[in-house]
């Protein structure tokens, strides 16, 4: 056998090379660490499965709940919801829960929040579990909404902001100038982010496989208002 650390002949089973003096590894020592690094690829490789059966499990019951259902065979994991998909999905359904949660709040509390948080926080329920739904029954008008929700959106907060500037300045005098200042050093910050967020989701929804793979058609596309003239990503599999 030779030394790994300075490449000598030595003798088998030697322990400590004579020409370095470092210390040889043991064959048991190499396997033990051989079996530690198995044992750990195993573990996380168990937990992944796990996981992914927790949800799928989940994902089985919800599709029984709204009474999605698909006879064809699945012959690709993409045609199942998953990836960055299901963790949008989702995240709509938990937006959508804690805005409902905010509007029995406000019933409960005898409206004392007022009447535009309530009207608000209605809408925020309607808009999330709506998408959640569309995705999970691949309503190819999903993106159309999407679209349509955040041009509104955007209008309103538009409309808003510039009614609030002549306000401050009908109403603040010599104050008028630092109010807007500081109004729109909030907002226009909050514009754009929400304009960077709906270009980075629509991009998504424009480029991914996985999401062109999961409707099974490209119709998605086509019936929406930013994307219908785009290069359509090409399917996993061949539609069904």
């Amino acid at each position: 056998m030779f030394c790994v650390h300075c490449g000598k002949e030595i003798a088998d089973q030697s322990e400590f090379c004579p020409y370095c003096g470092q210390k040889i590894a043991s064959d048991s020592g190499n396997e033990q660490n051989a079996g530690s690094g198995s044992s750990q690829t195993t573990g996380t490789t168990t937990f992944t499965q796990d996981a992914q059966g927790m949800f799928d499990n989940v994902q089985g019951k919800m599709e029984e709940k709204l009474g999605v259902s698909d006879s064809r065979p699945i012959t690709h994991p993409f045609q199942k919801l998953g990836g960055f998909l299901a963790v949008l999905t989702y995240l709509y359904l938990l937006i959508g829960i804690y805005d409902a949660y905010r509007v029995l709040r406000l019933l409960l509390g005898g409206m004392k929040g007022g009447f535009i948080p309530l009207i608000s926080n209605a809408v925020g329920v309607f808009i999330c579990i709506k998408m959640f739904v569309m995705i999970q029954k691949k309503d190819t008008e999903f993106v159309h909404f999407y679209e349509m929700v955040k041009v509104i959106l955007f209008g309103i907060q538009i409309v808003g902001s510039v009614l609030t500037t002549i306000f401050f300045a009908i109403t603040l005098g010599s104050y008028a100038g630092l109010s807007i200042g500081i109004f729109w050093g909030v907002m226009l910050p909050t514009l754009l982010f929400g304009v960077l967020g709906f270009f980075l989701i629509m991009l998504y929804f424009d480029k991914s496989v996985r999401v062109r793979t999961y409707f099974g058609t490209d119709e998605y596309l086509k019936k929406s208002m930013f994307l219908k003239n785009t290069a359509y990503p090409q399917p996993a599999v061949e539609d069904r």
